[in-house]
């Protein structure tokens, strides 16, 4: 069986050369460890990485071969901020979507509030605080039909666990996107846009995803956080 490649860029969104879990492991180890367990067999993820703080963005060159990009939470600073980094980032990401439309383009955390504002939507400070640790949230009828497989609880089919840490939020989300999942204390918790209807409409729903976001660290224990 001939083995299909991936090309994924990593987006790390911090001051360091790459942020590391308590254990040491770099955040985009963790997010290839899980999408290799998502992924059908033969299927090789060759990866590389920018950090976007220093202004490393993949050149045009680059995105003509890639397949996704992965924007990484961060702490640096906000989604909804005016530093310089920030708003190249967004535009970025916007003109990635209209010009190598083919690339998909996943937001974590600061990932998908930036992505929430840049496209319409808007992104701030969480009304309820902080929200940490462990998280229960809903999910809607398109979120269980397009993540209740593989992100969904293993006991509930309704809702998902990720584990959080964020301050702020999406609090609007834009035009043409749609809610996947919420929680108690974060309305949009995922969100995702698919390709215009007519494009990609005899390909399975996951395939017709364009930008996706979730407001959890899928990087912080893949899979793990599904109960048994």
């Amino acid at each position: 069986m001939t083995s299909k490649i991936l090309n994924i860029a990593f987006l790390s969104d911090t001051r360091v050369d790459e942020p590391r879990n308590p254990n040491g492991t770099a955040s985009s180890d963790l997010f290839l460890n899980l999408f290799e367990s998502l992924l059908p067999p033969q299927t090789i993820i060759n990866p590389t990485k920018f950090n976007v703080v220093k202004s490393r963005l993949p050149s045009d060159e680059e995105l003509s071969s890639l397949d996704a990009l992965i924007i990484s939470g961060g702490f640096e600073d906000d989604a909804y901020s005016d530093h310089p980094w920030v708003f190249a980032l967004g535009e970025f990401i916007l003109r990635v979507s209209k010009e190598f439309p083919k690339i998909k383009i996943v937001g974590i955390c600061f990932g998908m509030q930036l992505i929430g504002k840049v496209f319409g939507g808007d992104a701030g400070k969480n009304p309820a605080g902080l929200e940490c640790g462990t998280v229960t949230m809903d999910l809607t009828e398109l979120g269980k039909e397009l993540l209740g497989s593989d992100l969904g609880d293993a006991s509930n089919v309704n809702r998902m666990i990720l584990r959080e840490l964020h301050w702020d939020m999406v609090t609007a989300i834009p035009p043409a996107f749609q809610l996947l999942a919420s929680s108690d204390l974060t309305p949009v918790q995922s969100m995702v846009r698919f390709y215009k209807e007519g494009s990609q409409e005899d390909l399975k729903l996951e395939d017709r995803v364009h930008i996706i976001g979730f407001q959890g660290h899928l990087d912080c224990s893949p899979l793990h956080h599904r109960e048994s």
